[in-house]
């Protein structure tokens, strides 16, 4: 019995596992069934200034490096600069002004060696040359020096500064090759591998970034090396200077792959070295002829341009434009520079915050979002974290982390986006910058956001056809919203209104929402009400437009002849046009009625033959038929015409005479008795009313004696 139950178990188990695989299943075809299918991932970027401008930044910055965001600067940048020739000054140049100011002055005076070293923070540090081992600290904000600890040996001609990480790196120069390393969290000087050899005046140091710093020997030779910081070591195989370097000789990095340098030995020399392809290039020679010498220094400001003093016992100072090639003069120092000469660019700080809020992206329709993922640069104590809000109304932006809640954010590039957006349309993301270091910020390159769009059931209204003719038509209609992706459409259309539709125009082309789309029918009935309905579908389903109706037209009747009985009647017969219901026909004199208004209209019903009576005799009649049919108002595009022309009225013989003729003169005359009566008659009239009238007094006179 011990033996049988795990078998029982295993088997139970099978069961259950592929119980719930099927209800997995059940699940999600209901799913599908109940919300679409959901159509191939696609992906959301930005990685360009107008991608990023596009949205609304705050505190940030996207166009002195375009195609990257990173936290705007408060103010503007400033050089700081010693005069040496054995001076304590030291002044401030403000960028946007073009302005020079001294600050408080250096500690003590500053000769050949003098060089200044900027942290990228608060402070700039210096070291006083002229065979002294001073070593200072200057305090931005405060306007303040104070004394470090002394390097390890005095430092002269040829001696200069750079910062890289949290150390200061020295150069001794004096024909020297010591190389130290000052800790500025410790304090401390730290001796670290010597130079290939002696290092002399025009000798420099500059910070190429990663691993390494790059050095110019100075004294007259080409040499130029490259320290390894994390193998403490020296190469000095790489190509040397087009020509040899002396006073005023100097370097600056760009942060990139390039290193620029002055000549010196009062030349107008100015050259750029290729990390990459370890070469060096001439560039445009500085403004003044004879030019840079002791004292000569250069500083890159990070916005691409190059700063330079001349020295030589001079105030010339000038800019560097990398990407004109081209030197402009800017405003003099206050005084003639000369050897210890130094310059150092300090940027304005960085802003500690700042935030992008992305313009609002449009997925086509429901869909269900992926991961987040960027490209940026996050210097130590830089962040860069987002947030995303979805919608359907591409108006309401709540922003909210990985879980849901708006107290977290992305911090890992490829996280996957909360659940809780699935099934919206609409999305941005909000990135937060932030740095606890002003003299660094972080900076992001790109960020794509993948999502798979849902795919539903397409929707489409039909619109009234157009061309409609005697056995052709054109069908219209638009896609309504395409569900999530391009759709085939056609059209169903039949002589039973409600279906089933007996033809189709074949399923075609791709459209997606908003696009109208027509197809031409041909093979109609003449005279004949068609049912027709638009459908498009995609990989989800099919979806219907409402239903219209077209009428094609009738043709004409033919043959239509006109027949002159009578004075008055014309007798009209025709053979009714095919898909005709009705026949109008319409007379004119004077030519045919122009259309089924004009004119008179004869006869306008079901049969073929009429005769039209009353008319005028000898006229000539024109008539124009056509054929109709009921539904939609439809006649035929063309017409049959006929004419004819009355007979004209009987003649009328002119009146005879029964009088018979008299003979005049050997003439015979006819005689009118009725006008040789009429004077007679006249005269007689008159004797009988004169005769009347004397009988009357007679009477009378009787009368009147009795």
């Amino acid at each position: 019995m011990t033996e049988v139950l795990p078998v029982k178990r295993t088997v139970i188990n099978k069961i259950y596992l592929k119980s719930l695989q099927a209800l997995l299943a059940a699940v999600l075809v209901c799913l599908i069934i109940a919300t679409g299918t959901v159509a191939a991932d696609t992906t959301w970027t930005q990685t360009t200034q107008a991608d990023f401008t596009s949205g609304t930044l705050v505190q940030l910055d996207a166009t002195s490096s375009p195609g990257d965001v990173k936290l705007a600067k408060v103010g503007s940048g400033y050089l700081y600069a010693f005069r040496g020739n054995g001076t304590k000054s030291f002044w401030r140049y403000d960028v946007s002004t073009n302005a020079w100011t001294p600050m408080a002055d250096a500690p003590y005076s500053v000769g050949a060696g003098g060089a200044l070293a900027f942290d990228g923070n608060n402070y700039i540090y210096a070291l006083g040359g002229s065979g002294t081992k001073y070593f200072w600290r200057y305090d931005i904000t405060a306007n303040t020096w104070s004394t470090l600890s002394y390097t390890p040996s005095p430092v002269s001609a040829g001696g200069s500064l750079a910062f890289a990480g949290n150390y200061i790196y020295a150069l001794r120069g004096q024909n020297k090759t010591n190389f130290w390393r000052y800790n500025i969290a410790g304090g401390t000087w730290s001796s670290m591998a010597s130079t290939p050899s002696g290092v002399q005046g025009g000798g420099a140091l500059a910070y190429g970034g990663g691993d390494f710093l790059y050095a110019l020997k100075g004294g007259s030779t080409t040499s130029f090396w490259r320290y390894s910081i994390s193998g403490n070591s020296w190469t000095s195989t790489l190509a040397g200077t087009p020509s040899v370097v002396g006073d005023g000789g100097s370097l600056a990095a760009d942060g990139g792959n390039y290193v620029y340098a002055l000549k010196g030995l009062n030349t107008v020399t100015y050259w750029r070295y290729d990390i990459l392809a370890d070469s060096w290039t001439a560039m445009a020679d500085t403004p003044a002829t004879p030019c840079v010498y002791g004292g000569g220094a250069l500083a890159y400001d990070t916005d691409a341009n190059f700063y330079a003093l001349r020295g030589n016992n001079q105030d010339d100072f000038w800019k560097y434009s990398v990407s004109a090639n081209s030197w402009s003069v800017k405003a003099d120092t206050l005084s003639m520079v000369s050897y210890g000469g130094a310059l150092v660019f300090q940027g304005a700080p960085y802003y500690t915050s700042g935030n992008l809020t992305s313009s609002a992206y449009d997925t086509g329709g429901a869909s269900d979002f992926g991961n987040i993922s960027w490209t940026a640069a996050t210097p130590s104590g830089t962040a860069i974290k987002f947030q995303i809000a979805t919608n359907n109304d591409s108006a309401t932006w709540d922003f909210k982390g990985p879980d849901g809640t708006s107290g977290t954010y992305y911090t890992s590039s490829g996280a996957a986006i909360w659940s809780g957006h699935d099934s919206d349309r609409y999305i941005k993301y909000k990135a937060f910058f932030s740095t606890s270091d002003t003299g660094v910020t972080p900076v992001l390159n790109d960020i794509s956001i993948n999502y798979t769009p849902w795919v539903i059931l397409p929707s489409v209204s039909t619109a009234a056809p157009t061309l409609v003719e005697e056995t052709t038509t054109t069908l219209h209609g638009t896609v309504a919203d395409d569900g999530g992706e391009a759709c085939q459409y056609q059209f169903v259309y039949g002589t039973a209104s409600g279906g089933p539709y007996t033809y189709s125009t074949g399923w075609t082309g791709s459209v997606t929402t908003g696009q109208s789309f027509s197809a031409d029918v041909t093979g109609l009935s003449k005279g004949t009400k068609y049912y027709f309905v638009a459908q498009v579908k995609n990989s989800y389903g099919t979806g219907s437009g409402g239903e219209l109706d077209f009428l094609t037209k009738p043709d004409p009747p033919f043959p239509f002849t006109a027949n002159a009985i009578s004075d008055t009647q014309i007798d009209l017969s025709w053979v009714k046009g095919d898909g005709a219901w009705k026949t109008i026909v319409r007379r004119n004199t004077g030519g045919y009625p122009a259309d089924i208004y004009d004119g008179v209209q004869v006869y306008f019903d079901t049969g073929t033959s009429f005769s039209d009576t009353g008319l005028t005799p000898d006229t000539l009649y024109y008539y124009r038929a056509w054929s109709y049919v009921t539904g939609s108002e439809q006649w035929s595009d063309n017409y049959q015409d006929a004419s004819a022309q009355t007979a004209p009225p009987p003649t009328t013989p002119p009146p005879t005479t029964t009088e018979s003729p008299i003979t005049i003169g050997g003439s015979v005359y006819p005689v009118n008795k009725l006008l040789v009566l009429i004077p007679w008659l006249c005269i007689a009239g008159v004797i009988m009313l004169v005769g009347g009238g004397v009988v009357f007094r007679m009477v009378r006179a009787r009368v009147g004696r009795r």
